[in-house]
């Protein structure tokens, strides 16, 4: 990683120990910034590939420290160290005494254990931070469609010097996407169409999804569930699912809007006025739990077509 020990210094450190120990480098894999929580960053998966590709002519991987290479046991094991046993290559530390000794394997053990023990210790403490900052009402992830992130600064410095600052979210206008998303919301709540069918309705007016592709059915779920266009959070990860208000944004629905669309969502909620057909008083009235859409009577008839 790009914090601690610079990527020089680290580089500096596996040369000297590979001098040390009559190793010839033949090659170097850096992923920069990216974290060692997992085995999918693309110069670890060159270096795997091309231990397979040079197998019986690679003796071993050295690392600055075994964090550089994982911070989780698992990860490690089955993706990493899997595939490097099953070419007889081992792993090498400039900071921990690791090596095929019964010592050597059981300080491996205790290295990726403490790394990952530190790992999982910052993971919780950016998860409390976030949980925090999101009950004050920032935003603390992506903006959902139709939204874009407000940088709001505080008045406090980072330990570079730089001014800090939260988001909240404000309104995208962007190809009118903002006035898009209000009309499906609102068009919704009627009662008379289902998620599958507002799906093609917002395909024809020409909403994409975050990927740049026209919007698909579980996209559009998620932006009728997304109570950040009433103007509140309700994240289960960070606030439990504890309904908050997003500082300084209204949304761009009203919450009444919000909680009817979600009585559709869960089938318990009639949208339609009751018809005035005595015959059929509950016509309109009955919703699909599947497709939202009314379920619509009709009167049995008898082998001439006429209705009984």
């Amino acid at each position: 990683q790009t914090f601690g020990a610079s990527l020089e210094n680290q580089r500096l450190a596996i040369q000297k120990y590979a001098n040390q120990n009559n190793i010839e480098i033949v090659g170097w894999y850096t992923d920069a910034g990216i974290s060692a929580k997992t085995a999918h960053r693309p110069q670890l998966q060159k270096m795997l590939t091309d231990i397979a590709k040079h197998k019986g002519r690679i003796d071993h991987v050295v690392v600055y420290n075994v964090s550089r290479i994982s911070r989780d046991m698992t990860s490690f094991f089955n993706d990493i160290g899997f595939i490097m046993a099953k070419c007889g290559v081992t792993l090498r530390s400039t900071q921990e005494v690791i090596d095929e000794s019964p010592t050597g394997r059981f300080m491996l053990n205790i290295a990726l254990s403490v790394h990952q023990l530190d790992n999982d210790i910052k993971s919780k403490t950016v998860k409390d931070d976030m949980s925090l900052l999101a009950s004050y009402g920032w935003w603390m992830t992506q903006a959902p469609i139709g939204l874009k992130l407000k940088p709001i600064i505080t008045g406090e410095y980072t330990n570079d010097g730089k001014k800090k600052h939260h988001n909240t979210l404000e309104i995208d206008d962007t190809n009118d996407i903002d006035k898009k998303i209000q009309f499906l919301l609102n068009r919704f709540s009627g009662g008379d169409i289902g998620p599958a069918d507002l799906t093609k309705l917002a395909v024809n007016m020409g909403v994409n999804g975050k990927n740049g592709k026209p919007i698909v059915l579980n996209p559009m779920l998620g932006i009728l569930r997304q109570s950040a266009y009433a103007g509140y959070n309700t994240s289960k990860r960070m606030l439990e699912g504890k309904p908050t208000k997003i500082r300084d944004f209204d949304g761009l629905i009203d919450i009444e809007t919000f909680n009817k669309n979600q009585r559709i969502l869960s089938g318990k909620h009639c949208a339609l006025v009751p018809g005035n057909n005595e015959l059929y008083p509950l016509r309109k009235l009955i919703i699909c739990p599947k497709c939202g859409k009314p379920i619509r009577s009709s009167a049995p008839r008898n082998g001439s077509g006429k209705a009984s």
